[in-house]
């Protein structure tokens, strides 16, 4: 297994996928046989993806609760996803990178060439973390196909009378609210706090130990903001700048930020 990057092109499966207008659509599956074979099946998925009103890319990070990644132009409707999904986050995304869900919402928001729709009603193409990579289990399975179903139900896609709608309760907060956490050196990582933790500026969140045993040799983590933990990598053994948490907000990071993904 590959993972998340394609050995072949070294780039995130999930990236890379052309922007188009939906008007576009039918140049997807011209003259496939030119493409090399990852970007054949790229241009059919999205060819398949804009041929439907509801696009549910189903993810999960590394140490994780529930959350997802979606487009401000879906927002608040999307809530109803995200109440049915139990998510204790959602990430408001601005749309505009090459990840797969951006790229349908983009094709849609862009259906009149050079004008761009501020909202979808009836629409919506999301990225949802089913939390960590680890959290594979029975319960937790079904526990996720019946908030599927839930959401399925609430949006008439399928029947089910016995389905009440649910609010959510959870924060939603821009991509530039999101503080990443990243090791300042090579080392060993040494966490204090976990997923699901709320944190205080200021707060121990994790120590990287680069040289055991010498003066200086290992380096305090604090928060630089109040938060929630929504992410934690399970390596223990982590590069320079490499991620080690993701917490969630009230106020814009100051660590600037591009436009687009969070990561690669």
């Amino acid at each position: 297994m590959q993972g998340r990057f394609d050995l072949g092109s070294r780039t995130n499966f999930n990236r890379d996928f052309p922007l188009i207008s939906v008007t576009d659509r039918a140049m997807l599956t011209e003259d496939l046989d030119d493409y090399p074979a990852t970007e054949q099946l790229k241009r059919q998925l999205l060819d398949m993806a804009l041929g439907a009103d509801l696009v549910l890319d189903l993810h999960c990070d590394d140490e994780s609760l529930q959350y997802a990644y979606i487009d401000e132009a879906f927002w608040p409707e999307a809530a109803d996803l995200a109440a049915a999904l139990d998510m204790e986050a959602v990430l408001l995304s601005d749309g505009e990178s090459s990840a797969f869900e951006e790229v349908v919402g983009f094709a849609w928001k862009y259906a009149v060439p050079g004008e761009r729709q501020s909202r979808l009603p009836g629409r919506l193409s999301v990225t949802v973390e089913l939390r960590g990579k680890r959290d594979v289990e029975p319960l937790l399975a079904k526990r996720d196909a019946d908030g599927l179903w839930r959401f399925l139900a609430g949006r008439g896609v399928v029947s089910d009378a016995t389905i009440a709608p649910a609010g959510f309760t959870g924060p939603a907060v821009p991509l530039d609210n999101v503080e990443i956490i990243r090791a300042p050196e090579g080392g060993a990582v040494l966490f204090h706090r976990t997923i699901g933790d709320r944190v205080a500026a200021g707060e121990l969140l994790a120590t990287i130990v680069t040289r055991p045993g010498q003066p200086d040799g290992s380096i305090d983590l604090h928060a630089p903001q109040d938060g929630l933990v929504l992410t934690r990598t399970s390596d223990r053994l982590v590069r320079r700048r490499g991620d080690l948490m993701k917490i969630v907000c009230a106020r814009p990071s100051k660590t600037a930020r591009e436009a687009g993904t969070l990561e690669s």
